[in-house]
């Protein structure tokens, strides 16, 4: 199952594409602040092909695990 809010910040961003939704700098700032596409951004750059990969979060602390953790 995709995770909603990759979802939405893709259908966002393919909106945005076509018909400048926001500011473009604003909308770079945003998609440049997410630790995920800083990283994927950084290994495309180094000539990395990204082609297949995947993007995984890890959740820790002791309020996320309460929660995983039954």
């Amino acid at each position: 199952m995709r995770q909603l809010e990759y979802v939405a910040a893709l259908r966002f961003a393919r909106k945005h594409r076509r018909r400048a939704l926001v500011d473009h700098e604003v909308y770079k700032r945003v998609a440049e602040s997410s630790a995920d596409i800083d990283a994927a951004s950084n290994a495309l750059n180094g000539g990395a092909d990204l082609r297949g990969a995947a993007i995984a979060s890890s959740l820790v602390g002791e309020a996320i695990a309460q929660h995983l953790i039954r």
